[in-house]
């Protein structure tokens, strides 16, 4: 795509700070110099991160369960980035969802490509060297793109009256002098504050938390066990929203998402004997295990823009509770556009940045929030539980792959590759809602018998007999 740019000039290049190294940063970066040398345009990219992403545990980690979408590895191949094989931890060939009333595998679907990674090098306890960290390696490709790379932290940003660049301080007490500062440093950091300063109107989005822990397993166990699957858990449990168990290597990351979740919330999920048959036979959590609790952005932020400054990433506007990193590459993406357009000018970012963005993000987001209160109510009725299984199980023994819509539903649900509205036009058809109405009848009739809580029922397609509700 040919990017209209302002007109080169001569003089000094555009200098432009990226605070904060992640994916959102170094993306930027990746963008900003490919659209840059493609445009015959001089421009000086400097990343700025107190994380160099190559230490064990949360201080070189970025908070996340590591999974990373098709379209966000196509992405990364538009910019000549090629992930290779020693950063990959598993590959995902499906997603198996447990519920109330039984479970449901959720094959990959054709052409679809999912990847789990460490954000960092990995837990603390495991030898790895640092050519294992995606984080690490994504600030290797853009340094090797030619961006230049300062590990520290930025302690303020500052705009002298009148004048028409930033100053960023450093802790270390030295500053520089830029033209264009890009706002990569995500919603668990508190550099947002410094923003509030400078009187543009920045409010980080709200958010909820999640709580993640890193369970060391024997390798053999979970190539056997999980063979390539995430679990995703729908358990009805009061604060927990959902769950997951993503398989990497040596360790099954876990992480629960509600509204204020904690460690103890994390302990009692994992004490579920619907959790407990994904571990070996007498396992308990060790006393000590490497976790963190995450935000998760669950509104837009405001006033993300100002005249030389863009914030992207989940510190602005992030998709609802799910893909982040696909979302911190979108923004990623758009800002550096808008700023090649505009050198940095408010009305440019407007224009191609926050209003792009907003379209991109703002309704689905809506769906997904209305998806997941319906899923919420779900969870917590087995009678609808079951029938949603009942026709998503017959789909698969009478559909052909790709021709699956209640499957589709799920899995855009819980994986990033499909946006909600497209999850939510899959469930709509016709013929998907009178099943969920037949299969819904069908199971109040055996729970008012009595036999739905007992398990001694089948439903009306006589797939299998459904598992008891616990």
């Amino acid at each position: 795509m040919d990017v209209d740019l302002a007109p080169a000039h001569r003089g000094p290049p555009l200098r432009v700070a990226i605070i904060g190294a992640g994916p959102a940063g170094t993306v930027a970066a990746l963008n900003l110099l490919h659209l840059a040398r493609r445009n015959n345009r001089p421009i000086r990219v400097l990343l700025l991160d107190r994380k160099t992403f190559t230490q064990f545990g949360p201080a070189g980690c970025n908070l996340c369960a590591g999974v990373m979408s098709a379209a966000l590895i196509h992405d990364l191949e538009r910019l000549g980035v090629i992930i290779p094989p020693h950063v990959i931890q598993q590959k995902i060939l499906g997603y198996e969802l447990e519920t109330r009333g039984g479970s449901l595998l959720l094959p990959r679907p054709p052409g679809s490509v999912i990847y789990t990674a460490y954000r960092g090098i990995g837990p603390r306890g495991l030898h790895y060297d640092e050519e294992r960290s995606f984080d690490a390696f994504l600030l290797r490709s853009a340094i090797h793109a030619g961006a230049e790379y300062r590990n520290s932290l930025v302690a303020d940003i500052r705009r002298p009256e009148g004048a028409a660049e930033f100053r960023i301080v450093c802790a270390e007490g030295d500053s520089l002098d830029v033209n264009v500062v890009i706002g990569a440093f995500g919603i668990n950091s508190t550099l947002g504050r410094c923003l509030t300063s400078l009187g543009t109107g920045y409010r980080p989005p709200r958010a909820v938390f999640a709580c993640q822990a890193e369970l060391p397993l024997d390798e053999a166990f979970i190539n056997e066990h999980y063979q390539g699957q995430i679990k995703i858990f729908n358990l009805g449990m009061p604060r927990i929203r959902f769950a997951s168990l993503t398989p990497k290597q040596r360790h099954v990351t876990v992480s629960v998402v509600g509204r204020t979740v904690n460690r103890q919330d994390l302990m009692t999920f994992l004490e579920h004997p619907a959790v407990l048959k994904h571990f070996p036979s007498g396992w308990r959590c060790p006393d000590w295990v490497c976790s963190c609790q995450p935000k998760l952005p669950v509104t837009a932020a405001a006033h993300p823009i100002a005249e030389g400054m863009v914030v992207i990433g989940d510190a602005d506007i992030s998709r609802y509770l799910k893909d982040g990193i696909g979302s911190a590459f979108f923004t990623a993406a758009q800002a550096a556009q808008a700023i090649l357009e505009g050198v940095g000018g408010r009305e440019a970012l407007r224009k191609t940045y926050y209003r792009l963005s907003r379209r991109h993000f703002r309704m689905d987001n809506w769906v997904g929030r209305f998806l997941f209160a319906c899923n919420d109510l779900i969870s917590r009725c087995p009678v609808m539980v079951v029938a949603f299984l009942a026709v998503a199980r017959w789909e698969q023994e009478h559909l052909p792959p790709g021709r699956r819509p209640l499957n589709e539903f799920l899995w855009g649900m819980f994986t990033g590759d499909a946006p909600y509205r497209t999850a939510l036009r899959a469930v709509l058809r016709p013929g998907v809602l009178m099943g969920l109405c037949w299969e819904t009848l069908v199971a109040s009739v055996a729970w008012l018998r009595g036999d739905l809580k007992t398990g001694n029922w089948k439903t009306e397609t006589g797939s299998r007999k459904e598992e008891p509700v616990r």
